[in-house]
């Protein structure tokens, strides 16, 4: 008698026919209950994965803030995260700026857990996070009053390309606020350009050009003072691969070729036939560049204030208030500064008050004609 057929004979001796119905009823339930384990164990360890962590999150809905040209302050509390108390002006519609934090966070695999209104005060009180746990707080208030607009500031920050470091990549987090200006052939320029991009930041070429006494380095990314057309061009190209999605163009020295109004001429008409617009850097008064392109009818702009020319904090602010005046006065204006560790700090700590005044900060091609 083999095995099986002596279990079925103990079986059949053994147990009445309800025992046996309610043996076999417990071997399917602690089945189920073991499928019912292993996926649930399954269900979270991919929830798990996909949880992005708060940093991420918070990165996410700051962009976003800043981009609507809004400002917040923030508090620790024990039992919600943190508490960013939005201060909202009426020309960003609460609803608006609720469904931008909404499409913002999915895209990190966050959701809004609750958002409840007060019809009294208006606010807006939204809870982030994922799952059943909150980490971010985004009370929105409207001000009644809106400071009367100022106007536009374009900043573009030179020379990336050679580092790539927390300075560098803290720069790209401004997203649209700024402009970031690429140096060819750098170890890092292409890198630099796909995550600025990737960050919302516009990208242009910082082209160089022969200075009439400074230093320079002759390679095949820079233009030379009355180089022929044919090589002007092979230099743009080869620049301009080397920093994809670049949209535009500003002077890397270049005393002496923006002096020249032939060399000039035929670079910018190399750049209006590839559809970039150009910012002229003015590194000498004597620069034809802007006037050049002007005649040309092509899209142009130019420096007006280096905002850095001291690195150093107090200097920078000051060159920053001038560059604020100016577009007060002008309706928009044009600053350039450079990656250093002591713009970036002030920057941080500067933008959000000139917002608060009501000065916009804007991409470069918004505010050139």
């Amino acid at each position: 008698m083999n095995f099986k057929n002596k279990i079925v004979r103990i079986l059949n001796n053994s147990w009445t026919p309800v025992a046996m119905g309610l043996f076999i009823i417990l071997i399917v339930l602690g089945i189920r209950v073991f499928r019912v384990e292993i996926k649930r164990t399954e269900t979270g360890s991919s929830a798990y994965l996909k949880n992005p962590p708060i940093e991420a999150m918070k990165d996410t809905l700051q962009y976003v803030l800043k981009t609507q040209n809004v400002t917040w302050k923030t508090v620790q509390n024990p039992t919600r995260g943190e508490i960013w108390t939005v201060n909202v002006p009426a020309r960003v519609p609460i609803p608006c700026l609720h469904l931008d934090i909404q499409n913002a966070l999915q895209g990190v695999d966050a959701i809004i857990l609750s958002a409840k209104s007060d019809p009294v005060t208006g606010c807006l009180s939204i809870d982030a996070g994922w799952e059943d746990s909150c980490f971010v707080q985004i009370v929105l208030v409207p001000i009644k009053e809106d400071w009367p607009e100022q106007g536009d500031i374009a900043l573009i920050i030179d020379d990336f390309g050679r580092h790539w470091n927390s300075v560098i990549q803290s720069f790209l987090d401004f997203g649209e606020l700024i402009t970031i200006s690429i140096i060819p052939g750098e170890k890092y320029s292409r890198k630099v350009a796909l995550e600025a991009e990737k960050k919302g930041c516009e990208v242009i070429l910082h082209l160089p050009m022969e200075p009439i006494s400074a230093d320079y380095r002759k390679d095949e990314f820079i233009v030379l003072y009355r180089m022929p057309r044919h090589k002007i061009r092979e230099v743009i190209q080869q620049s301009l691969n080397s920093v994809p999605g670049a949209v535009g163009v500003n002077n890397h020295m270049g005393s002496r070729v923006t002096s020249d109004r032939n060399t000039i001429t035929d670079v910018l008409e190399e750049l209006q036939i590839r559809n970039l617009y150009f910012i002229d850097s003015r590194t000498i008064a004597e620069s034809a560049a802007f006037d050049v392109a002007r005649e040309l009818d092509m899209r142009c702009g130019k420096r007006d204030v280096f905002f850095d020319f001291k690195p150093d904090p107090q200097s920078i602010r000051s060159s920053l208030s001038k560059l604020a005046k100016k577009a007060k006065m002008n309706g928009h204006a044009i600053g350039i500064g450079h990656c250093y560790d002591a713009t970036l700090q002030v920057l941080q700590d500067e933008i959000s008050k000139y917002q608060a005044k009501g000065y916009r900060f804007k991409k470069v091609s918004s505010v050139i004609e």
